[in-house]
């Protein structure tokens, strides 16, 4: 199993290479964007923009983490067709689009079926993800799961520390230690704030990197044809 990143991102229709989008030229997340884009995780509107201030829906965002997971197209379709029964049970038809993702999702441990279950039956896939989930999502993603679990302590910074629920606290801490997620200009992280795409695409960068520089990717025993020795990621480190 090789892994490639270079997926392409459905989330809205084809436009031309990120440098012409016209209303992200000023952006603070413009490098983010870009370097998304061309790496089509993300792709612009029909319009030629990319509507940076656009807000994500949590099937959306999940979708994206599961592209962040980095599978080849073949282990991705394998994957998608051993869960798809399972999949499109609990989906029932909605969001269905996004059912390969969401295969992957369960094989990568980025959801449990009574996660997604859930998130179907509340309505919550279809509205705007705050960043404390997307905090909890990016971090099973990123394969570090097992690591926030078996924290016990977490001190942040933020000063909106005592507003992040308890459950999230530990991968928010590990994405403020980690770089991939910081303070805004209140020093407040905003745990309920909704997931913008310029947002997601910062946050999906720089957990995409970290991945990369540290060597960390999820492993799938049923999928690969070599020998592995599984184990769980104890800790990590940053380069400066």
């Amino acid at each position: 199993m090789k892994t490639n990143r270079l997926l392409s991102c459905a989330l809205a229709l084809p436009a031309s290479a990120a440098t012409a989008f016209p209303d992200i030229q000023s952006h603070w997340a413009k490098s983010y964007i870009e370097e998304m884009t061309d790496a089509n995780m993300f792709k612009g509107y029909e319009d030629g923009t990319f509507k940076p201030e656009n807000k994500l829906t949590t099937a959306e965002a999940l979708a994206l983490c599961a592209r962040a997971v980095g599978l080849d197209e073949n282990t991705s379709a394998e994957i998608a067709d051993d869960y798809k029964e399972a999949v499109d049970d609990v989906l029932d038809g909605s969001q269905s689009w996004f059912y390969r993702e969401f295969a992957i999702c369960l094989a990568a441990g980025i959801l449990t079926e009574s996660n997604l279950k859930s998130l179907t039956q509340s309505g919550a896939l279809i509205k705007p993800i705050v960043k404390e989930d997307l905090a909890v999502y990016l971090i099973r993603a990123m394969q570090l799961g097992p690591m926030s679990e078996r924290l016990s302590s977490y001190p942040m910074s933020f000063d909106d520390t005592a507003s992040i629920s308890e459950s999230a606290k530990p991968s928010v801490y590990l994405l403020s230690v980690y770089g991939i997620v910081q303070g805004d200009q209140n020093n407040d992280f905003g745990p309920d704030g909704q997931v913008t795409r310029a947002i997601m695409a910062t946050m999906l960068s720089r957990a995409i990197n970290y991945m990369e520089a540290n060597g960390l990717e999820a492993v799938f025993p049923n999928y690969t044809t070599y020998t592995y020795e599984g184990g769980t990621v104890m800790a990590c480190t940053q380069e400066e």
